[in-house]
Formats: structure tokens, sequence, C-alpha cells
């Protein structure tokens, strides 16, 4: 309870110092809908299975056309009936940001049982937005059968969540028969789904509906592979129908084309590993699905984007964590210089909030618009810790007429976006905007997690804005890399605010050794600081030899060493977990020192960095 206050004391404060001209994206494109700890009362376990409804739109977040309403599962919180699900209908705005204030407008039931006796799952809308398909099966999953619900098109949450007539039986079930996944046609007058109704084997299969006249047709099998599944079918333009088939080995993407019943790989260049939930965007050139980040097996699993006719493929990267599961919108957007894109619903377990749907879209895949940068000091002093860095970027003219101009979107740092722009979004949490080498700015004292120490300016007309960047960092990974006494060019990458557009640029630097580069060692920022017990520093060495890493406290009294011994350049780690040569450290200011050392033992370089043991 006291953590869902501090989450709401911390947005409360949030809200507060978001600008009030214009709605941004929690990074680019990026938003996430739903909240586990602050506003899902009673959704605790996790928000998943998206699905946009169509019908009713509204500009929202700097995109032109957003569906005013999604639907989403929740798994059931009654002890024994964790398999059951729900479907609610959710508001298809960025709830962090406080943009729906009242939880009943955030999201109301559809389809629920309070007992968890009967379970409501796989949501899908029709093209139209009035009917909702779904799966309805008991708690055991015995069986499962396909519904279709009408539900009043309306702004109004309790008029868009209200029921019209019975629900129409479209795929029935018996035990151990299981229909699964449907997924409506683009013209609304069938559904495709999965099921073994044909025997051992799971096949897609089509049925023709009639919604508003309440007629039901024959279902028609249209794989015919007895000793493989085939399964989650989206149904796309120009009757093709993707799905994942285990043909072979882990989940691959294939299209039957219902016109001449011929099957094709959907990526013909497919690694081996898992392809699941495929969705295709509304022109038929694009099938979004989620796959392991860089197709590597043990990774984690990341939203792609497949162009059909060159086969190129992106991958969406939020985070980290998982993420999966996409619905694509039928409504297409266009960025301020003119790339078509398409919103996207994910379910996604980003920035650690949980089980959560996110919005977001694959702006991000296309080539970089490019950004003036300049750094200064240009050339850094090795071991002249009172140099800050700066870094100094704006935009090309050809990139201003574009629409987009360098000022940061967040109102605390002065100035502000103009009229007909789209800005750069300023964050250092999800994936940091802007980064200079890959790292973002400094926290800042207030929000540090969230936002960085970047600076709005204009100056001769032109707008700029100037990022302070963590110089220790910057100088232990030149270090690292043996570029000390070398011309480096650093990468600059920033996201638009709204559309989530990339930028970058480069900026050279120079870290000058003043003669000692080639024995150099540099630490950085120990993480977490504060910590409690344990902790972790990060050294960089230039060139081969001995190196130690000490831990001291204020009256200068060794308390442990926690490396030593001889090193090759590069980067290391070492960890303290607050224990000394006497037992436990107590709680206060102590200094992590790296020291080199000659063959003789003397000190040839050393850098120390402070840390708070807090208990």
């Amino acid at each position: 309870m006291k953590y869902c206050l501090r989450v709401l004391i911390l947005l409360l404060l949030l809200l507060c110092l978001l600008p009030a001209t214009a709605q941004s994206a929690l990074r680019g494109a990026w938003d996430f809908l739903t909240n586990g700890s602050a506003f899902n009362i009673g959704l605790l376990n996790g928000c998943e299975q998206p699905t946009l409804r169509p019908g009713v739109t509204e500009p929202t977040g700097g995109h032109d056309l957003v569906e005013y309403w999604f639907a989403f599962s929740t798994r059931s919180m009654v002890v024994g009936r964790e398999t059951s699900r729900s479907i609610w209908l959710g508001r298809n705005r960025d709830q962090i940001g406080f943009r729906v204030t009242d939880i009943l407008d955030a999201r109301r039931p559809l389809l629920r049982d309070p007992t968890g006796e009967v379970s409501y799952t796989d949501p899908a809308w029709s093209p139209d937005g009035k009917y909702l398909a779904y799966v309805k099966t008991d708690h055991v999953i015995t069986q499962a059968a396909i519904y279709v619900q009408e539900f009043k098109i309306s702004k109004i949450s309790e008029e868009a969540a209200t029921p019209v007539g019975a629900p129409l039986l479209v795929a029935p079930s018996t035990v151990g028969l299981h229909n699964r996944h449907p997924t409506w046609n683009p013209t609304g007058d069938a559904i495709a789904y999965t099921s073994n109704a044909a025997g051992p084997s799971l096949d897609i299969w089509t049925i023709p509906v009639d919604a508003a006249s309440r007629i039901v047709g024959t279902p028609t099998r249209e794989t015919l592979d007895d000793l493989h599944s085939e399964i989650n079918p989206s149904w796309g333009p120009d009757d093709r129908i993707v799905y994942v088939t285990n043909r072979y080995g882990p989940g691959v993407l294939e299209i039957v084309d219902r016109k001449d019943k011929s099957i094709r790989l959907a990526d013909v260049n497919f690694r081996e590993v898992s392809h699941r939930n495929p969705s295709w965007s509304p022109d038929g050139a694009s099938i979004y699905y989620d796959a392991p980040q860089d197709e590597e097996p043990d990774s984690n699993t990341d939203i792609w984007k497949l162009d059909l006719e060159t086969q190129s493929k992106c991958d969406i990267y939020l985070d980290t964590r998982g993420d999966a599961d996409p619905d694509v919108s039928r409504l297409t957007n266009t960025t301020r210089d003119g790339i078509p894109y398409h919103l996207f619903l994910i379910t996604s377990q980003a920035a650690g909030y949980g089980v959560t749907i996110w919005r977001g879209s694959a702006v991000g895949c296309a080539p970089s618009l490019p950004i003036g940068v300049e750094v200064s000091p240009s050339t850094l002093n090795l071991g002249s810790n009172g140099q800050s860095l700066h870094v100094i970027v704006t935009m090309p003219p050809e990139v201003r007429a574009l629409g987009y101009v360098a000022q940061v979107d967040i109102a605390e740092h002065g100035g502000g976006i103009p009229a007909g722009y789209e800005g750069v979004k300023n964050r250092t949490t999800i994936i940091g905007s802007p980064t200079f080498l890959g790292m973002t700015a400094p926290e800042s004292d207030i929000l540090g997690s969230i936002y960085g120490t970047v600076s709005n300016f204009k100056k001769a007309g032109e707008y700029g804005f100037s990022m302070k960047v963590d110089r220790a960092a910057v100088e232990a990974r030149l270090i690292a890399l043996g570029l000390v006494d070398q011309l480096v060019p650093c990468k600059v990458t920033a996201y638009s605010t709204a559309t989530g557009r990339q930028f970058s640029g480069y900026a050279f630097l120079r870290l000058a050794s003043n003669g000692g580069g080639g024995k150099a060692v540099r630490l950085t920022q120990n993480v977490p600081n504060p910590f409690n017990p344990v902790t972790t520093i990060r050294y960089a060495v230039a060139k081969p030899g001995n190196v130690a890493v000490h831990i001291y406290n204020v009256q200068g009294e060794l308390v442990q060493t926690i490396a030593r011994g001889f090193r090759a350049s590069g980067w290391y780690e070492a960890t303290w977990d607050g224990s000394t040569r006497r037992g436990r450290a107590p709680s206060g200011v102590y200094f992590a020192k790296a020291v080199t050392r000659d063959a003789s033992g003397a000190e040839v370089a050393a850098d120390v960095v402070k840390m708070v043991l807090a208990k």
C-alpha cells in the first residue's frame, strides 16, 4: 500500500511538470495504457491480449488517428481459478500522465465472471467495432467455444461497454474440442480461428458470420497438414491468412492464400527461434509479430516488423524485458516528414511496471534524420576531474523544414517546443533520449530517474538544447576501448516527442593523456548508489597491468580490497557487499579507489568515486 501511495505521489508531481501545450508519449511513440500497481484496482494480475476497437477515433498523443477504445484480458485472482480470464474495455490513452482520471472511464468489464468458474479470453473486434469475438470456456479448459457479442458504439465508457442482444455462438465445442484465437476478415463477414476439429493436430479454420442477421455458415478447414499444428491466425487483405506453424521446428510464420489455396513462408530467411502472434498491417505490406530479441533463442521477446516484399525485418526495441502479442491499428498516421505508420498495442513488462498494455509504432525502423552536434570541450585532459562535458544539439535547416525542432519537451528545463513542430523526447529510462555514446544525461535532482539535465536554448533565432554528460563515464569508455589520444567520433541519438522519429549525428572528442594515457584507469559511479548492502563498480583499464580496487572510509582508512591482480585492457566489474576486514561496514560515506602500479609497485594512475552505504 505504501508503494502505491508513493507511486501516486510521484505521478501527481509528474503531472505538475508536464508541459500544458502538448501531450507527449513516454518515449517517442511508446505509451503504456494500463498500470497494475496504481490504477488497476482489482487488476493486479496483469493485462494481456490487447485488441484495438475500430469505429470511434480521436487525435491523441501527437497522432491524428487513434482508436478510442481497446479490449484486453486479465487473469482471475480467485484462488484455484487462476487459469480463468475476464475481458475488459480499455481507454486508449496514456494512464501514467492522468490522461483519464476516472477509473471507470479508463476501463470497464465487458465479459467477466467474478467466481472464476467461466473464462473469457482471446478478444477480437470486428472491423466496424460493433462485434467482439471471444472464446468462452470453463476454468479447467475442458472445451472452448467461440462467441460474438455486439456492444454499443459510443465515447461514453458505460455505453461502450453495454452489450446489445444475446451472444451469438459461432464455433461450438464439446469436451476435448478447442476453438481458439478468432480473427475477423477485413470485410467483417467471416472469422478465422484455431481448432482441433479435424483430429489430433491444430488447424486454421474459417467460418462465414453475418452478425447483424445472426447467421453462421459452415466452417472450412484451410490448412490440411495432419502432422503439424497451425495456430494464431491473423486475417489480412487480399484474403490472406498468416499463422504460426511448427512444421520447421520452432514457430514459423506461414501464409495461406484463400484465392488459390497456396501456402508460402512469410519470412523466407527465418531463424530457428519462436515466431508468434502475427498481426497484419492494414495495407497488407507488413506483418508484425513477436520473436526473441536479436533472434537469439535465450533472449526475451521483442516486437518485429517484416516487410513481405523486401523480406527486411526490424526489431522494434522497447527495453530488455519481454514484449509480445501485437495488435496493429487499421488506421494510418503520417509523421511530419511523410512516413506512414500504424500504431499497435502489445503486452509488455517494460520498465518494471508489471504485465501491462503498451502502445507503440515502428517509426523508429525508418532511417535516422541528421542532427547537428557539438561537444564542449572537444578535448578532455585525462584526470582533470573539474572539467564538465556538454553536448550541444541543433537541427539542420532541412530537418527543421520537415517540422522538427531541437527542443526537449520538459517544461522545467526552460524554453518550449514552438507551435507547429515536434520536439525531442528527454528521458533517461526506457530507451534513453537523447544519448551520447549510448549514455543519457546525468540524473537531475528532481525526478532524476526520469528526466536528465538537458536545457533548451534559442540563440540568433536557432533552437537547440545542451546536454550535460557524465564525463567520468565517457572517459572510462574511451580508455576501455583503447581510444586515448585519438580523435573519436561519438554518436548522439534522439527520438521525437510523439511519433518516435529517430535522429542521429556525430561529435568528435579527444581524450588527451598528457603522456600518461597508456597506464590510465577510470572508475564509473557504483550502481546502485546509495546501496544496501551490495553495489557494483565498473572500471576501465587502458593497457595491461596490475590493478587494485580498494574501499576507504571518510577517515582514509582501508576497509576492504575488492579486486587485485593483472588486468588486460578493457572493462571490468568489482562488487562490494559491505564487508570489511573486521566485519560489516556501518552506514556512511565510502570511497572506491582504483589504482594501477608499475613493476616496482609504484602507483602510476588512480581514480576515485564516492559511495553511500545506507542501511
